[in-house]
């Protein structure tokens, strides 16, 4: 793995501070409420008067003990409260009340993302102590006022050992141990608040060595982006020192994100000028066995957990179980709709598409416009073919931020699903007659037409006709003379296990070696530059390469997590090489919707089985297929495409292989058993 520092290391440990969400202070009755007018949340206690004595809250001791659980840490049965003695205008006593040699829990640790793959971040401490005031300066002035609501709220600390390598690593740590506390229910991670500080130690030191550099502490540095910036510019600093001959010292230093640079606050005491000693006013913590073990059997799962039973038990992509395990109330949403409605996959990806962008969220709350019963119920109406998926999206905006059931709009306005034969085949001729040439066109053997005549009837009934028997209908108006008894294959995609013929048209030109790279055929069939000598003998995924020569004969392989498909080879080609430099995989598509304004076009997510997650794929198969009908398919997509930008921030990271031929258009398709990512050779 490179390093951003040369021969040079990081070495970083983080010492977090998360405010206990409990509703009145560490060690008296004040509200811990964020906002309100300075210094209306104080007692002689919280301001350190003369004979004011304090007294440990049990709602804070849960808590720090449910979160020290949570994060792997051995709660020891038996910790003491201690002073940490210095000076500051907003610590009233003089001294915190703090924990030091005998600290609440030890030895815990947190699972990590890095660029290597997964990595345990161990964790020294887990202990109790009591927030300063703040000091608020007033611009318009030179004075310095004293706010100290804040002064006694509970606090956790959480100290790392120096794991950490780079800042990067330091920004998914505090990622991952912020989501933790918002799970366990014992912070809000607002970091704009300061519910969540971080104070970063960073030292440098030669690759290979052992000892540890002179460390020095950034302090309250209140975003992931801010300290991922802080560490990197400080860890450059300190080598900078050290090149030139100088020595590191040990400092507080803060960070100016505006100038982007680290500055002194003041040179760092060691921990004997804290003068720790226990507190005299507080007995020591003892904790017994049955406490702890109740608040471990009451812990709900973690985000990790959650992510791992959305995968391995629900079908979902990493990045969907990510993305419906980012808070608490999302990721409870998503499970309440999935006990109403039995599709796990279809229910992820209308939240995804449809539902969290109307979501917002604030610490622990989450305002989200519809229930999980709203949810069940529309796609379960999606479901019956009472409406289709565009209509689902224009019921889904309609009953947002209301309590009106999908089916009564569905009823009012009349949105069911036309799948009257009869009507539609009247459109379709009606249709035909008035597009003569295309209908010849057709006749004369040039399939992907019908994709014309299907975006036209789907037009000419807003979307609310049945795919499947608007290409079913067309098929027996187009064919010839109109014969009824003459039914072309559907192009509805089958899970049929093995590669339709046709199915390499899209590879030839790979074959040859021309390399060309491009993403998805544009939506205008007669687009120039895409190579083809007679466009419209191939599938639109066909576009981007020129036509193939005479294919050899193909064996049909069905595709299994053991095996592959395998092509005869044609006299002068090797398949095996073209299909390595194609990397082809299997994909299964996770999400599909219709490209706004542009015809015919459907963004695709396609999980290959990339640790980054799903591809975006465009395709020009909406004249084709419904989106809902691709939804859940396993298909072969080629993905050493170099990704190509089409236009108005649209960009296609791969193709999807398609057969094509007389009979129209048909995706090459793969058995339900072969896991996403499965090589094709």
């Amino acid at each position: 793995m490179s390093t951003p520092y040369g021969s040079f290391e990081a070495v970083i440990g983080l010492e977090v501070h998360a405010q206990l969400l409990t509703r009145t202070k560490a060690f008296c009755a004040c509200e811990t409420s964020f906002g309100d007018p300075a210094n209306t949340h104080t007692c002689p206690v919280c301001l350190g008067l003369p004979g004011a004595l304090p007294v440990l809250g049990e709602e804070a001791v849960r808590m720090a003990v449910s979160a020290a659980l949570a994060l792997g840490c051995t709660i020891n049965p038996r910790s003491v409260f201690a002073r940490k003695n210095y000076f500051y205008p907003d610590l009233p006593k003089g001294y915190q009340i703090s924990q030091y040699e005998e600290p609440l829990a030890t030895h815990g640790h947190l699972e990590i993302e890095t660029e290597a793959g997964k990595k345990r971040a161990r964790l020294l401490r887990v202990h109790m102590e009591e927030d300063a005031g703040k000091n608020v300066h007033d611009a318009r002035s030179s004075e310095s006022l004293v706010d100290l609501n804040r002064a006694g709220v509970p606090l956790m600390e959480i100290v790392s050992e120096p794991d950490l390598r780079s800042s990067e690593e330091a920004a998914e740590y505090l990622k991952r141990l912020r989501e933790v506390l918002m799970f366990v229910g014992v912070n809000d991670g607002n970091l704009e608040q300061g519910s969540f500080r971080c104070d970063a130690n960073v030292s440098v030191r030669h690759r290979g060595e052992h000892a540890l550099g002179t460390r020095t502490e950034l302090k309250n540095i209140n975003s992931f982006r801010f300290v991922a910036e802080a560490i990197d510019i400080e860890a450059r600093r300190q080598i900078a020192l050290i090149e030139r001959g100088d020595r590191v010292r040990m400092q507080t230093r803060g960070y100016n994100a505006d100038r982007r640079e680290t500055y002194l606050l003041r040179d760092k005491e060691g921990e004997a000028g804290y003068r720790y000693f226990p507190e005299p006013d507080l007995p020591p913590l003892v904790l017994d066995r049955a406490f702890v073990e109740d608040l471990r059997v009451a812990l709900p799962p973690t985000p990790a957990q959650r992510r791992r039973r959305l995968v391995d038990e629900l079908g979902l992509t990493p990045q969907a179980a990510a993305v419906l395990t980012g808070h608490p109330q999302i990721s409870s949403f998503y499970d309440a709709t999935v006990l109403l409605y039995a599709e796990p996959v279809k229910a992820a990806n209308f939240i995804q598409s449809e539902v969290l962008r109307d979501v917002r969220v604030s610490g622990l709350s989450a305002d989200i416009p519809v229930s999980p019963n709203q949810v069940a119920e529309l796609l379960r109406l999606v479901d019956k073919g009472t409406i289709s998926g565009k209509q689902a999206k224009d019921v889904y905006a309609r009953m947002r931020a209301t309590r009106a059931r999908p089916e009564e709009i569905v009823r009012e306005r009349g949105m069911s699903v036309i799948s009257d034969e009869g009507a539609l085949e009247a459109m379709a001729n009606k249709l035909v007659a008035e597009n003569p040439k295309q209908a010849e066109s057709y006749r004369a053997g040039k399939a992907n037409i019908l994709g014309f005549f299907v975006g036209q009837m789907m037009k000419l009934t807003g979307g609310s006709a049945d795919p499947a028997i608007v290409n079913k209908v067309l098929r027996r108006v187009l064919s010839p003379g109109g014969d009824p008894g003459v039914e072309k294959v559907a192009p509805t995609p089958q899970n049929t296990g093995t590669l339709r013929p046709g199915a390499v048209a899209a590879l030839r030109d790979e074959e040859r070696g021309s390399g060309a790279r491009r993403s998805p055929v544009p939506s205008d069939p007669s687009a120039p530059g895409s190579g083809r000598r007679d466009r419209d003998d191939q599938s639109p995924m066909a576009h981007s390469v020129p036509p193939p020569p005479p294919l050899g004969p193909l064996e049909h392989t069905t595709l299994t997590s053991a095996s592959a498909a395998v092509l005869a080879p044609a006299s002068d080609h090797g398949p095996e090489e073209t299909f390595a430099r194609l990397d082809l995989r299997v994909g299964r598509v996770i999400s599909a919707e219709r490209v706004p304004r542009r015809d015919g076009l459907l963004e695709l997510g396609v999980d290959v089985g990339d640790e980054a997650g799903p591809r975006r794929i465009l395709a020009s198969l909406a004249l084709s297929f419904a989106p809902e009908q691709l939804v859940g398919q396993r298909v072969v997509v080629s993905c050493a495409v170099t990704p190509r930008d089409i236009g108005k921030g649209l960009t296609s990271e791969g193709t999807i292989l398609v057969a094509a031929s007389g009979e129209g258009l048909a995706l090459v398709t793969v058995t339900g058993g072969v896991p996403p990512g499965t090589r094709v050779r």
